[in-house]
C-alpha cells in the first residue's frame, strides 16, 4: 500500500513536457507541386529584401540647372599678348626696289617665254631674242634637274649683217615621275664651236596638269663685260676683266681665256660687290695668261647654277693677247 501512495505522489509532482505530434506526411502526388510553391516563396522574399534594402551608397547630388536668366552675358576676357620688342627696320634694299644700272644693254639672248619659276607642262613654247653679228650656232635644250638633256634643238645662222632674230619653238618632255626641276637654256657658238652667250630659266616639270606662265622679268643683260673691249690688243701676260653682273645664286662668277682651238690659257674666279639699290654689282679682276705668239681668245664670264648643273648666264668678248 505504502508502494503504491508513493508511486502516486511521485508522479503528480513531475511535470513532463506535452509530446509534440508527428508530421503529417504528404502524400508523394502532392510533393512536386508543395516544392515549386516553396522555391517561388523563397525567390518573392529574396527580391523583396533586396529592392527594400538601404544603399550603402552616399547620394550624389545633380549639378544645379543654370537657368538662362541666370547665365552670363559678360563677353569672355580676352588675354593681353605680352609686349615684345618692335624689330628694327632692316637696312637692306627690298628687291622690289632694286633698279638696274643707267646704260644697262639688253641682253644678246633674251627669253620672253616662259619666264622664271614657271610651271609647265610638256610641250612648252620657247620665244627668244636673239642678236647675230657673225656665222653661229644656236642651241635650245631642256635640261632635267640632274643635268640630263632632255630635249635640244640646234639651228645655224649666216646672217650678212648684224641682226636680231625672233625665235620661236616648242620643247617637248617626257618625265620618269610626277614634276622635277628643269632648266631651259639657250646657247649662242662662235664660227670657231666656242660658246659665245648663254641665258637660261629655271622651270617646275609636270607630267600632268596645266601651265602657269609668269612674265620674264626684263631683256637686261645679266653679266656685262665693260673691259676688255671687244677686239682689244692686250700685252705683258695680264688682263684685266671689269664688268656688272645680277647673280642668281652665291657662287663666284668664273672667267675663263678660251682660244679658237678650244685652250684655256688663263682662268680666275672673281666675286661680285653688290651696288646699293641696284640689281647688278660690280666684279674686276686680273687674270694672267701665256701664250707665245699673238693669240686671239674669246673672254668669258659666266655663273655657274648651284641646283642644276651646267651654265645660268654667259658674257664674252674677243680680243687679242700678244706676251
Amino acid at each position: 500500500m505504502c508502494a503504491m501512495i508513493l508511486c502516486a505522489i511521485l508522479l503528480t509532482g513531475c511535470n513532463f513536457p506535452k509530446a509534440q505530434p508527428l508530421p503529417t506526411l504528404l502524400p508523394e502526388s502532392l510533393i512536386p507541386t508543395a516544392i515549386a510553391q516553396t522555391a517561388q516563396a523563397l525567390n518573392t522574399a529574396w527580391a523583396t529584401q533586396t529592392i527594400l534594402a538601404p544603399s550603402t551608397a552616399k547620394p550624389t547630388k545633380a549639378p544645379p540647372t543654370i537657368e538662362p536668366s541666370q547665365q552670363a552675358t559678360q563677353p569672355l576676357a580676352t588675354l593681353t599678348p605680352t609686349p615684345t620688342e618692335t624689330p628694327q627696320e632692316s637696312t637692306a634694299t627690298p628687291q622690289t626696289d632694286l633698279k638696274p644700272p643707267a646704260g644697262l644693254p639688253n641682253a644678246v639672248i633674251q627669253i620672253l617665254n616662259p619666264g622664271p619659276g614657271s610651271r609647265v607642262v610638256s610641250p612648252i613654247t620657247v620665244r627668244t631674242n636673239v642678236k647675230l653679228d657673225q656665222k653661229s650656232v644656236l642651241r635650245i635644250e631642256l635640261v632635267g634637274e640632274d643635268g640630263r638633256l632632255l630635249m635640244r634643238e640646234v639651228r645655224s645662222y649666216n646672217p650678212d649683217k648684224p641682226e636680231t632674230l625672233m625665235i620661236g619653238t616648242e620643247v617637248g618632255f617626257e618625265l620618269p615621275g610626277v614634276a622635277e626641276n628643269g632648266r631651259v637654256q639657250i646657247l649662242l657658238e662662235d664660227s670657231k664651236g666656242r660658246i659665245a652667250s648663254v641665258n637660261s630659266v629655271d622651270l617646275l616639270l609636270l607630267a600632268l596638269g596645266d601651265s602657269e606662265l609668269n612674265d620674264a622679268s626684263d631683256t637686261f643683260e645679266d653679266i656685262v663685260i665693260q673691259a676688255p673691249r671687244a677686239k682689244a690688243l692686250i700685252q705683258g701676260g695680264s688682263v684685266r676683266v671689269t664688268g656688272l653682273a645680277r647673280m642668281h645664286s652665291s657662287q663666284p662668277l668664273l672667267i675663263e681665256l678660251e682660244t679658237s682651238d678650244g685652250k684655256i690659257v688663263g682662268a680666275r674666279q672673281v666675286a661680285v660687290t653688290p651696288i646699293p639699290g641696284s640689281t647688278h654689282g660690280t666684279f674686276e679682276i686680273d687674270i694672267p695668261y701665256q701664250v707665245s705668239s699673238a693669240t686671239n681668245v674669246r673672254v668669258k664670264v659666266w655663273e655657274p647654277s648651284e641646283k642644276i648643273p651646267g651654265i645660268l648666264h654667259l658674257s664674252s668678248v674677243e680680243v687679242l693677247l700678244s706676251p
